[in-house]
């Protein structure tokens, strides 16, 4: 071994070696007892001594002490409001938001789903969050129905990854406002047909009890005419609600996805509706309906009170309403 001064007067010693000069003080730092190493691995500060905040630049987090790239994904769904009323014709909004890291938003197809059936549903549960997120319409189940009421969640998950919930959303399903279209069929005791309405077919509120009544029933379609006594309640209004392309009968439930019985492309296993009058009929229906009651007696209709929505197909605007028949 050798010793040769330094600049500042202290030695250092050197090793010769068949692969040249090694330096003997480099090595991990040991910190002897009572004390820690640093955040920086190269020094020793009191067990006591708090170590220096790691504070991390944008677009970097804190992992296990390192700043390391920030490649999170936040994602959200938003409502107006917790409490939804289970009236089955509203149509409430749910907003799906997605943020990248870098606080631009995520540009993905994603799916939404809901914790229980019978709950509800999403006509459209498919969407594609954006530079807007994306929104989507929820429609509760019917408080008339065994079930619906009580706490609700809704998840989103990405396509790509349709088991893995990024966002919830808890909310409560209570019982429908009183007035509601169903209510407005409910409460009567007599034969009634009721509109609430914002369409071509008609546009405004119309309640329609003296009148006549042509009922052709079985037990997988009702067909009514109503022919109103009073000039200004319209000449004549048609309906149909039909299960034959289901294969069932007309028992009590909601049949989403409704589409006009006869040459309107309802094609197999969708439910049937129609409903027109004196200005005319939709070209094509996209609606729904729900049956409350529906009971025959040797092949003959004794009651029945139905609920519905109408859209003419590519129309935002639809026709609400009911109709009871019987006691």
């Amino acid at each position: 071994m050798t010793m040769r001064m330094g600049l500042a007067g202290s030695f250092m010693a050197v090793v010769a070696g068949a692969g040249g000069c090694v330096d003997e003080s480099a090595g991990p730092v040991e910190c002897g007892p009572g004390t820690k190493l640093d955040l920086t691995g190269e020094r020793c500060i009191p067990d006591d001594e708090l170590p220096p905040r790691l504070v991390c630049g944008t677009g970097t987090r804190e992992l296990d002490g390192a700043c390391v790239v920030d490649d999170r994904r936040r994602f959200e769904l938003r409502t107006r409001s917790k409490d939804i009323s289970a009236d089955r014709l509203s149509q409430v909004p749910i907003l799906a938001l997605g943020t990248n890291a870098d606080g631009t938003l995520v540009n993905e197809p994603a799916i939404l789903s809901i914790d229980r059936p019978g709950a509800g549903a999403f006509p459209l549960p498919r969407i594609e969050l954006g530079a807007m997120g994306a929104l989507a319409h929820y429609r509760p189940c019917s408080s008339t129905q065994a079930g619906c009421l009580g706490p609700v969640r809704f998840s989103l998950a990405l396509l790509s990854d349709p088991g893995t919930a990024v966002a919830t959303l808890d909310a409560n399903l209570v019982a429908e406002a009183s007035g509601s279209a169903a209510a407005a069929c409910m409460s009567a005791d007599e034969n009634v047909m009721f509109f609430d309405g914002d369409d071509e077919i008609y546009a405004g509120t119309l309640a329609v009890v003296d009148a006549g009544w042509g009922v052709n029933a079985r037990r997988d379609r009702l067909n009514l005419r109503v022919e109103p006594n009073v000039p200004t309640q319209g000449r004549f209004w048609r309906f149909e609600f039909s299960t034959v392309a289901l294969g069932t009968d007309l028992v009590p439930g909601v049949y989403e996805g409704a589409r006009r019985p006869q040459g309107g492309g309802n094609g197999p296993m969708r439910p049937g509706l129609d409903i027109n009058g004196p200005q005319g009929q939709c070209v094509e229906v996209n609606g729904s309906f729900e049956v409350h009651t529906f009971e025959m007696v040797d092949d003959e209709l004794s009651r029945a009170l139905i609920s519905f929505e109408q859209r003419c197909a590519g129309a935002p605007r639809a026709l609400r309403g009911c109709i009871r028949l019987g006691q």
